[in-house]
């Protein structure tokens, strides 16, 4: 028969105690009210597709704008109360595409032909986008243009030209929010875009030298329109961020806002990040610290998250499409509204690991959408932070540092987001959140719940009790669900459980 001998027993005791008798871990809110942030923009959440890709998203003309994007996107309005997300048309196709209507052949190192096509499929999905809000909202984009030839803008120029003619005499701010001026130039070298002399001083030449070029040429071209850096930020070649504020103090007359890309976890050269390493810390808070420095260097310009996911180079399969991104963006949204952020853009589609929403048929109009894990965390997050809320101060105190509260205040009153990360756990937290002196309290409160099958899983999520698994329109699948959350008279506020890899919104009375 099978026996345990006395030092096998003791270590199999000591399992069992850690594993069975472990409490339950606590999670204590004492919210005092004080802003600490700006007010979050609703359109905050924000998509970046690459130029080849947009069309199909949005439904290559003469084929009709794919409604069940239009849906998606509204989806994301109509959460944070205000306009629709911005789309970013660029990414490193945006050095590797050019404006030619005629079908000439493409010069060295260009891969796709920008044609009248493209700009009547970007106009024909923003008057559905306006049609859908019933006129109230259009959705807008920010093109970006190539920037490949050292001191010769004419490929930029002739681009921005025809667009002014498409546009016909209509506002550019009515379809576009800013226009970028080539994607990551601190990695050129790296790309083979330049030689490894060019130096920063090279890039603010070429960088003003374009500027010129497009004002003296497209007569209509609004003033602080350009959207400042592109910078990929720690970059291979060259560290450009303690340059910001020369940048900025150059072009800042020219700029809508400064732009920065930040990916906190690298596929490129074989890395293989894992879940536990997407979780940890440093991927939700190392980047937004960066962000909020260069805040501190932008001359007063707002700082934007230009393109930004999980993983760079395409995303990790087993990672980047799980329930860990979605709790690891809402996690990272928070810190960058916490550093005064002004918009994310999250990169893809319309297929790869990282995609927020896919089309596996995007010939097809029709094509049902497979809306992915990191969409739930977008779209939690537009209404935790809806109506131009603001972060406000709590007190935090937690037996776990892989479990995060963040409050937030505005209408409909005050919030608190709780993102359960450790999922090494059984046990579900304890949750408790005691309000500001002068706020309700005495009644229940509400939870909205953010749930999937495990921290792997790619299907199966809801949010408030809705899915969007087998939904062919991009409409949510079932019932709003919000639970009641009875006021604890002992605790003097709200107590409620969030079970690991999960998260819940706490809507306190107003």
């Amino acid at each position: 028969g099978f026996c345990l001998n006395r030092e096998m027993f003791s270590i199999f005791l000591v399992f069992l105690l850690v594993h069975v008798c472990r409490a339950a871990d606590q999670l204590n809110v004492q919210i005092s009210g004080k802003r600490v942030s700006d007010n979050v923009p609703p359109n905050f959440v924000g998509h970046s597709i690459e130029v080849p890709d947009t069309p199909k998203m949005l439904g290559r003309y003469p084929s009709p704008p794919r409604q069940s994007f239009v849906n998606l996107l509204n989806n994301l309005r109509l959460k944070s109360g205000g306009p629709f997300p911005t789309i970013r048309i660029g990414g490193n196709s945006a050095d590797t595409s050019w404006w030619n209507p005629k079908g000439l052949p493409n010069p060295p190192r260009v891969t796709y032909s920008i044609t009248e096509a493209d700009f009547k499929t970007y106009f024909a999905f923003s008057d559905l986008t306006l049609k859908q809000s019933g006129g109230k909202h259009r959705l807008r984009f920010i093109p970006d243009s190539d920037s490949r030839q050292a001191y010769n803008a004419s490929q930029t120029v002739e681009y921005l030209v025809a667009m002014e003619k498409f546009l016909a005499g209509r506002s550019w701010k009515d379809y576009f929010v800013a226009v970028e001026i080539g994607n990551e130039p601190d990695l050129f070298y790296f790309h083979h875009i330049r030689n490894f002399t060019w130096t920063f001083q090279d890039y603010l030449k070429n960088q003003q030298d374009y500027i010129n070029k497009i004002y003296k040429t497209v007569k209509t071209f609004p003033p602080k329109f350009i959207e400042g850096g592109t910078w990929a930020g720690p970059g291979l070649w060259q560290y450009w961020n303690p340059l910001v504020e020369e940048y900025t103090a150059k072009f800042k007359d020219y700029l809508a806002d400064f732009c920065v890309h930040e990916y906190p976890r690298f596929r490129c050269f074989d890395f293989k990040p894992t879940i536990k390493e997407l979780l940890d810390d440093f991927s939700s808070e190392w980047e937004p610290r960066r962000v909020a420095q260069i805040r501190n260097d932008s001359h007063g310009l707002p700082v934007v998250v230009g393109e930004s996911n999980s993983v760079a180079c395409g995303g990790q399969p087993g990672v980047s499409d799980t329930m860990a991104a979605t709790l690891w963006s809402i996690d990272f949204m928070f810190n960058l509204v916490a550093g005064n952020a002004k918009r994310i853009n999250f990169h893809g589609g319309p297929t790869g690991p990282y995609a927020p929403i896919r089309y596996y048929n995007s010939s097809n109009p029709a094509d049902p959408p497979t809306v992915m894990p990191l969409y739930y965390g977008m779209l939690a997050f537009a209404e935790a932070t809806a109506n131009d809320s603001y972060v406000v101060e709590a007190k935090v105190t937690t037996s776990n540092h892989l479990i995060k509260a963040w409050t937030v205040n505005g209408k409909p009153g005050l919030r608190v987001m709780v993102i359960h990360k450790d999922y090494s756990v059984t046990d579900a937290v304890v949750v408790t959140v005691v309000p500001p002196k002068g706020a309700k309290a005495g009644v229940a409160a509400k939870v909205a719940r953010l749930s999937a099958p495990g921290i792997k899983a790619t299907k199966g999520l809801k949010w408030a009790g809705q899915t969007f698994d087998n939904s062919h329109d991009g409409l949510p699948v079932g019932e709003r669900v919000l639970e009641q959350v009875p006021f604890d008279h002992s605790a003097k506020g709200w107590k409620f459980d969030v079970k690991p890899s999960t998260a819940a919104l706490l809507y306190l009375p107003s």
